[in-house]
């Protein structure tokens, strides 16, 4: 097991256009679900802890339905704070 938890089929797989289109970009990756409520901006800089979870791209670019969750997701901690 890595930074993300087990594999499980827990979610269905997404239909919007973003996460299908970023599937495509990804063939034999994964694409993250990214919390709106941590992060403004998906295109700057996403901490760990912003990151809920991922989902599989299968060779062919499509989205397999199998999901990882980020067992660290919550509120991003600042390395800079003392």
């Amino acid at each position: 097991m890595g930074r993300l938890g087990r594999w499980s089929r827990l979610k269905g797989i997404p239909s919007e256009p973003e996460f299908l289109a970023a599937a495509a970009e990804n063939p034999g990756g994964s694409v993250a679900e990214i919390d709106p409520e941590y992060i403004d901006d998906p295109n700057g800089y996403v901490p760990p802890e912003a990151i809920r979870g991922a989902w599989v791209v299968d060779d062919n670019g499509k989205l397999t339905g199998e999901y990882r969750e980020n067992p660290r997701h919550g509120v991003p901690q600042d390395d800079f704070s003392s």
